[in-house]
């Protein structure tokens, strides 16, 4: 059991994210489908089993910040060992200075804690499915966050415009279906241009977990 600082327990768990590394690249053949999940669902795990000992039921601001705890001391630029290619993030990370998943971790998921949590446990409160719930968290997400995926696909610049397009869409009157249709035509786009928001969708993934765990203590 770990015992020490939370600002000392990354280099703890680690190893479990390293042998988690491995499986995904065993089974993908080589290809990095979700290291940065592997990275940021590790560190809200890690903050959960943590602040269990003393907080069974810790609210998502408590969460966080452990996170941040944990994750923030921790290089900004993502690890890269000698032996491996340079991963998409660090690229992006050398040439624009933009952190990626590692520094959401170390500011404690701000983009989640801002947008796409909130969002996500309004619809759910207006009694929206969890489809619409968690569709209409990416597109906030898609609109705010500096998302590495994207901008090694396109460029700095486009990532911009995307963001700022998203921002003007959300600003305007949209029900869940008209939400849906926007996702829809958003999906077609990205196709075509040979785009994917990954770093959204790890961040929509904490979302849900957080959700979930937070439903489950105000039970």
């Amino acid at each position: 059991m770990f015992t020490g600082r939370p600002e000392h327990l990354l280099e703890t768990v680690r190893p479990l994210g390293v042998m988690a590394e491995e499986a995904m690249l065993a089974s993908t053949g080589g290809v990095n489908t979700h290291k940065g999940l592997i990275y940021s669902m590790g560190i809200l795990c890690a903050a959960l089993g943590y602040l269990h000992r003393s907080e069974p039921e810790p609210d998502a601001e408590r969460v966080f910040s452990m996170c941040a705890s944990i994750a923030g001391t921790a290089t900004m630029a993502p690890e890269n060992a000698s032996n491996q290619p340079k991963s998409n993030g660090q690229a992006v990370f050398e040439k624009h200075h933009i952190p990626g998943i590692r520094g959401e971790a170390a500011q404690g998921f701000p983009n989640v804690r801002k947008h796409s949590l909130p969002v996500m446990q309004k619809m759910m409160q207006q009694g929206c499915s969890m489809n619409d719930a968690g569709v209409t968290a990416l597109l906030h997400l898609i609109a705010y966050v500096d998302d590495t995926n994207m901008i090694h696909r396109s460029s700095l610049a486009r990532s911009r415009e995307i963001q700022v397009m998203m921002r003007e869409h959300l600003a305007e009157p949209h029900d869940a279906a008209g939400l849906r249709l926007l996702a829809g035509q958003l999906d077609a786009q990205f196709i075509a241009e040979h785009l994917s928001p990954g770093g959204s969708a790890d961040l929509l993934a904490i979302t849900f977990m957080m959700y979930f765990l937070q439903e489950e203590t105000s039970v």
